[in-house]
């Protein structure tokens, strides 16, 4: 039996993604718009937008995957171990910001997955987990315009394949002076989830926000964690010899051996051409008046 109980305050900021109008909500079945007459499902507590979304997959496709491909694939995802280290000061960041916030401010993070940092956090996605409170997509966010205090989006962006669109959409449902939580890759190898478009540097993701002041810039993972994680899956490719059983094996065998390398990122943290190479890079910004 799924205990998961709906976050009720997030109700009064909903809206419908198609027209942004209105919705009535039966909890445990339905919600419904008052404008367009549009019906999304709700199962679990978890209200699904995804049905109007031109979002053509949210999951990964495994099908015509051999049977030994999955098995190892099951057996990785068991025992494989992170290249990504994450200092105190960068895990401290995002628990630190809410901890800011006051407490009648409407707060989301779009794009949660399996994160979950505070039970006033409205958690946005397009794949269903444990944590998510709303399927949606980040084109047509569910939401009043203006009634977000923060927004926090980590590692979302590279997958999105308008970056445009997204940021418009983020800024449309914020309150003015609102504050906006980016954090992307730079140097990290491919990783569709379902699909992987972009990386970005500090100059780019500065390009897409003209319309927000930044107050902070930095680096999220370092550049020890994202040469851990190239050396792993170039060894990898090396060994493997075109074949993915042997890509599969050798990635978890590699992972473990590079591993020590990551913690370098603990010494680097602070070296100010860290961002040269860095596996992923954050930003924090506040919306204009």
């Amino acid at each position: 039996m799924d205990e998961k109980k709906m976050k009720l305050h997030m109700l009064q900021k909903l809206a419908c993604p198609e027209c942004k109008g209105d919705l009535v909500f039966d909890l445990d079945k339905k919600c419904s718009c008052m404008n367009c007459k549009s019906e999304f499902p709700v199962k679990n507590s978890v209200i699904n937008f995804l049905q109007s979304s031109d979002e053509t997959s949210v999951t990964n496709d495994v099908n015509g995957q051999s049977g030994t491909i999955k098995f190892l694939r099951k057996v990785f995802n068991i025992v494989r171990v992170s290249s990504t280290f994450k200092t105190k000061k960068n895990k401290n960041r995002i628990p630190d910001l809410l901890n800011s916030m006051a407490s009648d401010d409407f707060l989301v993070n779009i794009g949660a997955g399996n994160t979950d940092y505070s039970p006033e956090l409205i958690n946005f996605d397009i794949e269903k987990t444990s944590n998510v409170d709303v399927l949606a997509d980040g084109r047509k966010l569910p939401l009043k315009s203006g009634s977000v205090s923060l927004v926090i989006s980590q590692a979302v962006l590279e997958h999105a394949p308008d970056t445009n669109a997204n940021i418009a959409e983020i800024e449309r449902i914020m309150k003015p002076g609102g504050l906006l939580y980016l954090e992307v890759p730079f140097m990290q190898t491919y990783h569709a989830h379902p699909h992987d478009y972009y990386r970005f540097t500090h100059q780019g993701l500065r390009s897409f926000l003209p319309d927000f002041d930044i107050l902070e810039e930095g680096v999220s993972v370092g550049p020890a964690s994202a040469t851990a994680l190239n050396l792993r899956l170039f060894l990898a490719l090396l060994f493997s010899f075109n074949n993915k059983k042997l890509f599969l094996v050798f990635s978890l065998l590699f992972a473990w051996l590079t591993l020590p390398i990551k913690y370098l990122d603990y010494f680097m943290e602070n070296n100010s051409m860290a961002y040269i190479s860095s596996s992923g890079i954050y930003v924090l910004a506040r919306k204009k008046n």
